[in-house]
């Protein structure tokens, strides 16, 4: 398993909810304080544990959300997990 994050600012974190529902059954959204050339602003970040071979559609994800914000970029980070639903 792979543990996905991705790094965006939260402009909107209903239309980054809609998209992210729209691709995946379950996430986290975690609210932050982030900063991009050197300004801080509100930021969230989109947990994904999934398999590797879901990695399409975490970068489709963070595309759409990189369009819909307006953004020059958002950051996606990928790791070895290990994960068990109880």
């Amino acid at each position: 398993m792979k543990e996905f994050r991705i790094y965006t600012e939260d402009v909107d974190r209903q239309v980054i909810a809609r998209l992210a529902d729209a691709k995946f059954r379950g996430y986290t959204l975690l609210h932050g304080i982030g900063k991009w050339s050197g300004v801080a602003e509100n930021s969230v970040i989109i947990e994904i544990i999934a398999p590797r071979i879901e990695s399409q559609k975490v970068y489709a994800l963070a595309a759409e959300i990189k369009a819909a914000n307006h953004q020059q970029a958002v950051l996606v980070t990928v790791k070895d997990t290990e994960s068990a639903l109880i």
